[in-house]
């Protein structure tokens, strides 16, 4: 007989609330980016086999806003501007809990280490999982210049792993760095899907071809050795497409970046999947990544990936067959891949097709929705008659 599901899930995460419908009297919701929320809430809009809450923090608010959308309630929570942190996530904490006796859900699933969410599943004292979306621990030891907050939460991610009834994490690669320090886990290996227009947008690079940079900008993302390798005249007549935002990192850097790079802000997961498509290739030479979305996005759309080995993302490239892998800080060797790729159409177009046929499907939400359900199902035998 197959495990009974629950009746009632309550999920602790980052929900990118600004794609909800904003209550009446609010203009608009600002949230997270982490699509893959996003693409997961999406991917469960047609079950009615469970009922899912979600919790999450925005700032901005004074009062909870409840919102009900996609057969799913959405919790938006108040939460204070500064000193979060302040007795470890005191307040937050206590809103959560009595969320969860409100509410009274089977199961509670949390997602991620970087806030409170992963803890306040493992300490709700029902059964739980807790989803990782980046291993804190890993971010510190390859990296440098975060936040205090940052050393604080890795430090403390140890024993929320080790204390978690059920770990997701998205490869082996993953795996491996979590049973560095918490090697009894209960870890289950779960990719997180990507939203589905990036499978349906084709590609289609633009003459002369230039590559393409997403995500945040700051140093340990590698953006200046993309920024240096630009500068070299065996790149001329090629552009880079930067799409993020950042801080003062960012401003000096676009600051002193020759032409052929060009900044376009922050687009729209939509916009973004466009602007992709019209590049022929992504480049991300990161010093610190666990499964970053967007290698997921270009396996899904078809183009080459150009990335290091730092992260679970070199699980999803074949070095020399369908991109390459790069050397943070190698600005010499970035610069031999980019002009690999960019001055050959023919290579550029091959690699891409490689790359889609061996990784794009793993990469579907509805994959990701299935195999929590299991999950979910596992841990309410624990609880349910």
């Amino acid at each position: 007989m197959a495990p009974r599901s629950p009746r009632k899930v309550l999920i602790f995460g980052e929900f990118p609330v600004q794609a909800l419908p904003a209550p009446k009297g609010l203009a608009s919701l600002t949230g997270s980016t982490c699509t893959w929320l996003l693409a997961l809430a999406r991917a469960w809009e047609a079950q009615q086999e469970i009922d899912l809450h979600w919790a999450v923090f925005a700032k901005g608010i004074s009062t909870k806003v409840e919102i009900r959308n996609w057969g799913q309630t959405f919790h938006v929570l108040p939460t204070a501007s500064r000193f979060r942190m302040r007795g470890f996530y005191g307040e937050d904490r206590k809103t959560l809990a009595d969320l969860v006796r409100a509410v009274d859900p089977e199961v509670v699933h949390g997602w991620g280490s970087e806030d409170i969410y992963g803890w306040a599943a493992a300490l709700s004292g029902r059964p739980h999982l807790v989803s990782v979306q980046g291993i804190l621990r890993n971010y510190v030891r390859q990296a440098a210049l975060f936040h205090p907050k940052v050393y604080l939460l890795a430090f403390l991610e140890k024993y929320l792993f080790r204390r978690a009834q059920v770990l997701t994490v998205e490869n082996l690669w993953g795996e491996r760095q979590i049973r560095r320090f918490a090697p009894g886990a209960n870890i289950r290996i779960l990719e997180y899907g990507i939203q589905n227009f990036f499978f349906s947008t084709p590609w289609n690079p633009q003459t002369p071809s230039a590559a393409i940079f997403v995500g945040t900008i700051d140093r340990n993302k590698g953006i200046a050795d993309l920024v240096e390798a630009f500068r070299s005249a065996e790149l001329a007549g090629h552009e880079l497409w930067v799409v993020g935002t950042g801080g003062r990192f960012a401003q000096k850097l676009q600051a002193s970046a020759p032409g052929a790079v060009k900044w376009l802000g922050r687009l729209s997961p939509e916009e973004t999947a466009q602007t992709m498509a019209r590049a022929t290739c992504l480049a991300l030479p990161t010093r610190k990544e666990t499964s970053p979305n967007v290698v997921k996005e270009a396996r899904a759309i078809g183009i080459p990936v150009l990335t290091t080995a730092h992260g679970g993302q070199a699980a999803y490239l074949a070095d020399g067959e369908d991109g390459y892998l790069l050397v943070p800080g190698d600005v010499r060797k970035t610069c031999r891949a980019l002009v690999q790729i960019l001055k050959n159409p023919s290579r550029a177009k091959d690699f891409g097709k490689k790359g889609h046929q061996r990784y794009g499907e793993n990469f579907r939400a509805v994959k990701t929705a299935n195999g929590i359900f299991s999950i979910y199902r596992e841990l309410a035998a624990r609880t349910l008659p």
